[in-house]
């Protein structure tokens, strides 16, 4: 099946030329057909880049404003400076299209929410055939690979896409665009064109994969009560069906949690529907119910119990809260319709989810002691359904605090490694020491992160210590290669998951060395509640979003990281407003955690790594900083060759 994925990708390829694309008839008309042909490229490689910026711009204002106010000046002072011509028609052009931006960006946050930006939109369509074809590509192969059904531990159609992608524009940066740099040459417009249609499809995917604090604590609710049912490790909550509607038959993909608030409202009121659940989902394991029966019953309490659960779309857009609804719910709800998650079947149903509610409600009734007296036999059901391990692990919990933390495998360079690298890698310094002084890590062991609004990123560092005599693992750490044997019914503590790896292993699990044991990272709520807990391994990185954490006391989060290799505590710190500013981050090297800042303005000679310079410049007769100045130019010296971030104290 992987041969005919390969066979089927091979034949969708991205436009590589603004004359490959149709654009829509405002864009047309606005833009392109005011500048000559042989812009359309420059200004379709503008817009690209303008889009991935702003793709986001119904959600949050501030990522694509903050692009547009450096970006405008840029722009203006260009047009002001070329001289009459196609040129300075071109630049014209650019300007307006910018401009045009933050004009509807500033209407969708401050005056009429119903504005759409037809720069952005018109990128989104252009791309959408393309993501549509790997997406029933995907559908095809889940489906082939299970005997017809969905995989137990299928991802969701947005989460494959965004690591296919992911993996894809890696291996476009090392194959096609760094290579240009180190020949001290310019990438081709064809190239930089799909490089940026990849960035963009990245961040598009990124979007409609973010869940919002409903969606998500009503997901990983399900996934508990599917591991109490039927043991699985990881328990998917999003379906394939198959759907036909007006002759029509397609295969689609619906979340069990829109499934139970919304039944088939996204494919059409007449649609007839075939939902591929697992087979696991069908048949009794643990209990007498089925997860198939539970999702049934569940489906016909929330119907019964449909006043108490829903509040008109109108209420919610005009912020009018109803009494008996609280302060988090109520955000949670509005949080919910500006969501990517379930915004259509809202408006259809008009009518938005009180999900905190419902969870809590839901957890009373699971909780409660078996064989209790219920009114209405959905509860019935729903209460004995789960084991008494459950009841007992989730017995008071409440819906109270969540986080959006996400992991992303980091680019790592190709490099070759000598031994006096790899000894400062298994340190816990940023930069070496003795005859070694000076020489930085970034992107050899240590990882720049992604310096982003709102948002603060902490990446993994590497310290080159796997045990070679295991090389047989593949790029499997030894947690997710035994995760799926020792996982046990009820969701455990880090203790019970590393004896079970020990015992199943037949050996000392510390022997494969800090980069394939990974670290323990949990971010606790200062009631108690662990709201995230996850393992990181070497080159990933974590992202934390602000807007995301629904306690707006910001300091009430304390993030913990522990090394699984030497038990030391590596981070332990409240959060605080100063970490969520666009240039700070922090990085995790062996046993210590550094604040690191972005060096924003870093193309000067102080920041150059000058132990990097020979690769490419070999001109003794001038300084190494004027002759990479003079490779590059008219651009500027690659981020590989310059330093990029620096130690900071913890910021306030």
């Amino acid at each position: 099946m992987k041969l005919f994925k390969w066979l089927i990708l091979s034949f969708i390829s991205i436009s590589a030329y603004a004359s490959d694309v149709q654009h829509s008839s405002v864009v047309s008309l606005a833009y392109y057909n005011n500048v000559e042909v042989e812009y359309h490229d420059n200004l379709y490689l503008f817009q690209l880049l303008l889009s991935k910026h702003c793709v986001s711009y119904k959600q949050d204002e501030d990522t694509c404003n903050q692009y547009l106010e450096k970006k405008i000046p840029d722009i203006r002072q260009a047009y002001f400076s070329a001289l009459e011509g196609d040129k300075k028609d071109y630049l014209d052009i650019k300007l307006k299209m910018a401009i045009d931006t933050s004009i509807i960006l500033a209407a969708v946050h401050h005056s009429d929410g119903k504005y759409i930006s037809a720069i952005v939109e018109d990128v989104i369509s252009i791309t959408k055939e393309e993501i549509e074809n790997r997406s029933n590509i995907i559908k095809q192969e889940e489906l082939y690979d299970n005997n017809g059904r969905t995989g137990i531990d299928f991802k969701g159609i947005n989460q494959v896409l965004l690591e296919e992608y992911s993996d894809e524009i890696l291996d476009y940066k090392i194959d096609i665009i760094e290579p240009h740099y180190f020949l001290a040459q310019l990438p081709t417009k064809a190239e930089k064109i799909q490089y940026q249609t990849l960035l963009f499809i990245k961040e598009y995917l990124e979007l409609k994969s973010l869940r919002t604090a409903g969606k998500k604590e009503f997901d990983d609710l399900l996934k508990t009560v599917f591991r109490d049912l039927i043991g699985c490790a990881v328990c998917t909550t999003d379906i394939i069906t198959k759907v036909s509607l007006n002759g029509s038959t397609w295969y689609d993909e619906i979340s069990i949690s829109e499934y139970l608030l919304f039944g088939f409202a996204k494919f059409g009121q007449l649609s007839q529907v075939e939902l591929y659940y697992p087979d696991a989902y069908l048949f009794p394991k643990y209990t007498e119910t089925s997860a198939i029966d539970f999702i049934y019953y569940l489906r016909q309490y929330i119907l019964q119990k449909d006043g108490d659960y829903f509040v008109s779309k109108e209420m919610v857009e005009n912020d009018h809260k109803p009494s008996d609804v609280d302060n988090i719910s109520w955000e949670i709800m509005r949080s919910i319709l500006q969501s990517t998650d379930w915004n259509i079947v809202i408006r259809d149903k008009v009518a938005v989810p009180n999900v905190r509610r419902l969870w809590n409600s839901l957890i009373k009734i699971l909780t409660g002691p078996t064989g209790a007296t219920f009114v209405d036999k959905p509860s019935q059901v729903l209460n004995k359904a789960v084991t008494t391990n459950y009841k007992v692990t989730y017995i008071g919990k409440l819906f109270n605090v969540t986080s959006a933390f996400k992991a992303v495998v980091k680019h790592v360079p190709k490099v070759v490694y000598g031994e006096s690298l790899k000894g400062l890698c298994n340190s816990d310094a940023l930069i070496g020491t003795g005859f070694t002084n000076s020489i930085s890590l970034e992107d050899i062991c240590v990882y720049v992160p992604s310096f982003r609004f709102k948002t603060f990123s902490i990446t993994i560092g590497s310290k080159m210590d796997r045990n070679s005599d295991f090389v047989n693992l593949g790029n499997q750490n030894p947690f997710s290669f035994f995760m799926y044997s020792i996982m046990p019914i009820i969701v455990n503590p880090w203790e019970t998951i590393f004896s079970g790896v020990d015992v199943i292993d037949g050996g000392n699990l510390f022997q494969y060395g800090q980069d394939m044991v990974g670290y323990r990272v949990m971010l606790v709520h200062r009631s108690g509640t662990i709201v995230y807990r996850n393992i990181m391994f070497e080159k990933q990185e974590l992202q934390l979003s602000k807007s995301r954490l629904i306690d707006s006391n910001i300091e009430n989060y304390t993030l913990k990281i522990i090394s699984n290799f030497s038990g030391v505590e590596v981070a332990h710190f409240q959060l605080n407003d100063g970490m969520f500013v666009i240039s700070v981050g922090g990085v995790v090297k062996g046993n210590k955690f550094y604040f690191v800042k972005e060096i924003e303005d870093h193309d000067q000679p102080q920041y150059l790594l000058k132990w990097r310079v020979p690769t490419v410049c070999t001109d003794l007769s001038i300084s190494e900083y004027s002759c990479m100045d003079d490779k590059y130019y008219p651009r500027v010296i690659p981020d590989y060759y310059l330093q990029n971030i620096e130690e900071i104290p913890m910021p306030h």
